[in-house]
């Protein structure tokens, strides 16, 4: 294991010929020296990306776990061609019940609560859960929402600059999945030529996929 002390140093890993593994600090692939790591292997087919840490919606880091096809770094964008991993329970954030059990601690009332980190579904839940337990004020700020904070004041909520929130790019993905859908459905006689056990494999994974789309429609309903 050699530790690289030095941005340069850093950088230069990118240089070797030979196969290795590098631990860099991933953040949210937005800053730092994963980026060069990334710009240098992530468009490379034998490459392999793994993910330890959560990865907020609307940064690099989650795009590249959602499945992009491209991310631009360094005003360059560089294809998706890398395996990409995840490998969840390395976190070292609180859960649900150890949160909970913090709050049990404080005795005001009046105690304002913000959620601030993590998935919004996941957000909204223990802010329920916080309100139904204790009874306090639980705020879940948009993204890039300000609150100003005064003692013994009500907060003051401070919106967002309109267009402020980064761009999901729903369109172009739910385009890319019809199409993903129409050559799969263009090509179902080759599918069911296949053996009855990867036929079996296909249709769970399509299963899979039809919940989560019932799933996405029913939270918009």
């Amino acid at each position: 294991l050699k530790m690289s002390t030095s941005t340069a140093d850093s950088i230069r890993i990118n240089e070797t010929k030979e196969a290795a593994i590098v631990i860099s600090a991933s953040g949210m692939c937005n800053a730092g020296r994963i980026k060069h790591h990334l710009r240098h292997n992530l468009w490379k087919p034998g490459a392999s990306i793994v993910f330890v840490g959560f990865q907020a919606q609307g940064t690099p880091g989650r795009r590249i776990v959602d499945g992009a096809k491209k991310i631009r770094i360094f005003n360059e964008d560089i294809a998706v061609a890398a395996k990409v991993y995840t490998i969840n329970g390395f976190s070292a954030h609180a859960g649900r019940d150890q949160l909970l059990a913090w709050l049990q601690n404080f005795q005001s009332k009046t105690m304002q609560v913000f959620l601030v980190h993590g998935e919004y579904s996941a957000q909204e839940h223990l802010a329920g859960l916080i309100r139904e337990k204790f009874g306090l004020s639980v705020t879940v700020p948009e993204y890039l929402e300000e609150i100003l904070l005064k003692p013994g004041a009500r907060v003051k909520e401070i919106p967002p600059p309109a267009g402020a929130a980064p761009d999901a790019g729903l369109p172009p993905l739910l385009a890319d999945l019809k199409r993903r859908l129409d050559d799969m459905g263009a090509g179902m006689g080759k599918l069911q030529s296949l053996p009855a056990s990867r036929q079996a494999e296909i249709a769970e994974l399509l299963r899979q996929t039809a919940a989560s789309i019932e799933k996405i429609n029913k939270s918009n309903e």
